[in-house]
């Protein structure tokens, strides 16, 4: 999956959507991406998914954050970050 973060510089994506579970219940989690241009920082937040298991497998459970800037010589690779519970890449 890739996000383009600059227009609008917020996005959210939902994973797992509408999972159906054994008890009749559906859960959905999302998380909601934000760019912040003058601190060159990624955060993220997860939100919902309290009715999942904690086996319960996602469509994505890590990122790996990569900052593309114009006339650079080689974008910029951040290391594997878990998506669970939010997070920060600061570039």
């Amino acid at each position: 999956m890739q996000l383009d973060l600059t227009n609008p510089p917020n996005a959210t994506c939902i994973s797992s959507p509408y999972l159906s579970l054994p008890k009749g219940g559906a859960a959905v989690r999302s998380t909601t991406w934000r760019w912040d241009d003058a601190a060159r920082t990624l955060s993220w937040t997860v939100a919902g998914g309290e009715l999942l298991a904690p086996s319960t497998p996602t469509l994505y459970s890590e990122v790996v954050a990569v900052l593309f800037t114009p006339g650079a010589p080689a974008p910029v690779r951040a290391s594997v970050r878990a998506l669970a519970k939010g997070g920060t890449v600061v570039f």
